[in-house]
């Protein structure tokens, strides 16, 4: 047999071994019924994923699905939704932490102030490098 996607049986593979991994640790660790779940899950994805691996026709079929402008569009907005809404909570429970350290001057806010400050900063930072990058690509 021929493998026509090497991405379906990457994704195959470790699925079986996530499996494996899970259903070793419940002998070990004993019987979770959600590791059980999670792994009757993972072992079926890892079938569809090695029949996809080997069929042409799905290749074709996602190839489609990827080329078309309507699912590009939709990627993408979705994505800058997605950015816009962790942007803009990330930016709320900056100001949340900086309000309850002006009233508790508790020291332990201070590495969550400090660690959502670089999160905010990076992420303007690539919002404002990407806008440019595509400004001058289109």
């Amino acid at each position: 047999m021929k493998i026509y996607s090497y991405k379906r049986l990457g994704s195959a593979l470790l699925c079986i071994g996530i499996t494996i991994a899970a259903i070793i640790v419940q002998l070990l660790k004993g019987f979770s019924i959600e590791l059980t779940g999670l792994s009757i899950i993972l072992f079926f994805i890892a079938i569809r994923d090695f029949g996809k691996s080997f069929s042409k026709e799905s290749l074709k079929k996602d190839l489609i699905e990827t080329l078309d402008e309507r699912n590009q569009i939709i990627a993408d907005r979705g994505d800058a939704t997605a950015f816009k809404i962790v942007l803009n909570t990330t930016v709320a429970l900056e100001i949340i932490l900086i309000v309850l350290y002006g009233f508790l001057k508790e020291a332990m806010l201070l590495p969550a102030i400090v660690t959502l400050a670089v999160i905010i900063t990076f992420s303007f930072t690539c919002s404002i490098v990407s806008n440019s990058y595509y400004e001058k690509r289109l």
